[in-house]
């Protein structure tokens, strides 16, 4: 070990108010592979020795800048980030992952809900409202809360490390709190599971507020000594390819899109090491699934995460019709609605064991994070599924989703189902909507061409006149996470229902 790496390894720094056992681990991993690439975005590299020293400089620079608490993180994925993801968490501020399609407004609100004491950005990005500049560093700008919210307002632990968000499907986005233990658990068991080694080279399309991104490829690659490669501008069939041939992966993890990309664009030159491409966060067309493995000759393995407990399955690929295997250090029971488990083969909610579940929502806006784990700690997701005879999980949907409205029971499912027959529509999504005196179906179209009354009179004839959403919002661009998920808060606080909404038949 050369002399700058053993300097490395030693006590917490100064000011942690809490075992920083994420802090040890990176530390030590940055002592071991001083030498070694850990970041690489193109052709730009940075070692694990230099990145031990970026982080150790933006640990120093947020302790002089900014009081300890919550920090709100605006992440893009290259090695300065990275550096201040960890710099905070070794800082003892708080930092609370945000999604960079966020806009100011979004984040002036979760700023506020979770009591958070400052928030950074990159460079040229608009500010929330009611904050100052502190400081500019590595591309990143500080900003301090000028009239924080009252530490009261939150519920912090003492142990929470990080926090990351909800995805926002079902409501705003709630802030999730981790401890230290619970990632360092999520980073281990997806490095079993996925064999990491210290000679992969990790191509992650991710970014890192998402569980995607910070399960699979942040922690748990360096934890191994791996490379963690970031692909930069925007996802194109041929920019992908440039990424291919400048890091040659190993291990490539996206979102679906990116997969019906390529293959859309027979950009298919997989680089000779890849021996896993992982698929998370959303459905991947069987049609793809099909191409790519006609293409490639790899299979596209499937990674199912849940936001309140971490990642949760495996899939090698050897059954494409499910997601997977559980974790080492996972289990999933399967039960009906009166918690009654349910055999091998039949469906019902699935409850999640995982020692990498969160702790905490960072708000006081809705029902504790206690309220969605049972009697025995199993976290009960909404998600619907059944586990095979050999244990794996095939997914069936989500609960609670059937819409009752004046007495009957919608299922929204089928409503998109018939508008996305629909020329003009390219995305839509149904729901309820609550009013003081009733519940009323909405419908949000995401369309350039489309009107009010094309999209009436193509339903009057395929769906009983109950099912006809009674509001109808139309706009050229629904909002989206950096999934590519719908974001049901985002549509709700960018356009009103209301206006759009029909008298009660």
């Amino acid at each position: 070990m050369s002399a700058v790496a053993r300097t490395m390894v030693g006590r917490a720094p100064e000011g942690v108010p809490s075992a920083p056992r994420i802090w040890d681990a990176l530390q030590e991993a940055c002592a071991v592979f001083a030498a070694r690439t850990a970041v690489q975005e193109g052709t730009r590299a940075c070692s694990y020795q230099d990145l031990w020293a970026r982080v150790e400089t933006n640990r120093q620079w947020l302790q002089d800048r900014v009081a300890a608490g919550p920090i709100v993180l605006v992440p893009r994925n290259d090695a300065s980030w990275v550096a201040l993801v960890f710099g905070a968490i070794g800082s003892g501020r708080v930092p609370l992952l945000a999604d960079p399609v966020w806009t100011a407004a979004e984040l002036e609100h979760v700023v506020a809900r979770a009591a958070a004491r400052a928030v950074a950005l990159p460079a040229g990005c608009e500010a929330p409202k009611g904050l100052s500049l502190r400081g500019e560093a590595d591309g990143h700008h500080l900003f301090a809360v000028e009239e924080p919210k009252a530490a009261e307002s939150i519920q912090l632990r003492d142990d929470t490390a990080f926090g990351r968000f909800t995805s926002g499907t079902t409501g705003f986005p709630r802030c999730l709190q981790f401890s230290d233990a619970a990632a360092l658990a999520a980073a281990r068991s997806w490095q079993e599971a996925a064999g990491l080694h210290s000679n992969d080279r990790v191509l992650c399309l991710a970014t890192l507020n998402n569980g995607l991104a910070f399960n699979t490829s942040l922690l748990s690659v360096f934890l191994t000594g791996g490379l963690l490669a970031f692909h930069g501008g925007r996802v194109l069939p041929r920019s992908l390819e440039k990424s291919f041939d400048a890091i040659d992966p190993t291990v490539f993890v996206a979102f679906p899109f990116a997969y019906e990309l390529l293959v859309k664009h027979e950009a298919g030159r997989v680089p000779a090491r890849l021996r896993l491409a992982v698929s998370s966060a959303a459905r991947l067309a069987p049609a793809v699934r099909e191409a790519w493995l006609s293409s490639t000759g790899l299979p596209i393995c499937d990674y199912y995460g849940v936001a309140e407990v971490g990642p949760c399955t495996f899939n090698d690929g050897s059954r494409p019709d499910s997601v997977g295997q559980p974790l080492p250090g996972v289990s999933f029971t399967i039960t009906d609605e009166a918690g009654r488990e349910l055999p091998p083969g039949e469906a019902g909610l699935i409850r999640i064991g995982t020692r990498s579940m969160a702790s905490a929502y960072l708000d006081r806006e809705g029902p504790p994070f206690s309220a969605s784990l049972d009697e025995q700690g199993r976290y009960v997701s909404r998600d619907l599924g059944c586990l095979s005879a050999t244990g794996h999980l095939v997914l069936g949907g989500r609960q609670g989703r059937m819409v009752n409205v004046a007495g009957r029971k919608i299922d929204p499912l089928e409503v998109e189902g018939v508008l996305r027959q629909l020329p003009g529509v390219r995305d839509v999504l149904v729901c309820g909507e609550e009013s003081p005196d009733r519940t009323v179906l909405a419908a949000y179209i995401e369309s350039d061409s489309l009107t009010r009354e094309q999209l009436m009179a193509f339903l009057v004839t395929r769906v009983a006149s109950y099912k006809i959403p009674q509001a109808v919002v139309i706009v050229p661009r629904l909002p989206r996470s950096s999934t590519g998920k719908l974001s049901v808060g985002r549509m709700r606080s960018a356009h009103d229902w209301r206006d759009t909404c029909r008298p009660p038949r």
